[in-house]
């Protein structure tokens, strides 16, 4: 996924590229891995986990300089992500 989002930039350096895992991501430490290695880049990261564990959303946010913004549903998943100060921006659902 690295080279490919490097591919991406090289192609179109302009754009800003989002990366959604759909919540598919099964720890931490593999999408702060991901994130540390494309952080040079304009990146949002959007669900990489689910919208249950807000912790790992904070800590993937804390460790790594990347646009967080999951894509919520709902008014209290947004209240929630904000209040656990786990989001840098939020992608609301129509």
């Amino acid at each position: 996924m690295v080279d490919r989002t490097f591919a991406v930039h090289e192609a179109a350096p302009e754009l800003r590229i989002v990366l959604d895992p759909n919540e598919r991501f099964d720890n931490l430490e593999t999408a702060l891995d991901l994130a540390k290695q494309v952080e040079s880049l304009d990146i949002v990261f959007e669900d990489p986990f689910p919208k249950t564990d807000w912790e790992a959303y904070r800590k993937l946010k804390e460790g790594a300089d990347i646009i967080l913004a999951p894509h919520l549903q709902t008014r209290l998943q947004v209240m929630e992500a904000i209040h656990r100060q786990a989001v840098d921006a939020v992608n609301i659902a129509a």
